[in-house]
């Protein structure tokens, strides 16, 4: 079992603004967005957490994660071809879009 104690999570939703985008970025924003998945099912909570952006940015950071919580809720309980499930879907969706539109990031999980 992997120990997530020692990991920090530090997301900077200013990145394209401040034009700090490289693979690196990207590939750094994955993992911690997995590592926030794991905690929001149940893995460690004692990870420290900081996430900078506007409150815009703030905002829909937080409606995305509640959409993919929400999303994989769903799945797990009705199944991939319940109309519950699509509709959590087309939820995450569009908050996903919303997300691109305020921080100019793309949404790392697909």
């Amino acid at each position: 079992m992997e120990d997530n104690s020692l990991k920090s999570i530090d997301i900077d939703l200013n990145a394209a603004q401040n034009g700090e985008l490289n693979e690196g970025y990207f590939t750094a924003l994955g993992g911690q967005i997995q590592l926030l998945m794991k905690i929001m099912f149940g893995g460690s909570s004692a990870v420290p957490v900081s996430i900078r952006g506007t409150r815009g940015q703030l905002d829909s950071f937080t409606r995305t994660m509640a959409g993919e919580k929400k999303y994989m809720d769903a799945f797990n309980r009705y199944g991939l071809g319940d109309k519950r499930t699509f509709a959590s879907k087309h939820r995450l969706d569009s908050a996903v879009a919303n997300f691109e539109r305020a921080t100019g990031l793309k949404w790392p999980l697909k």
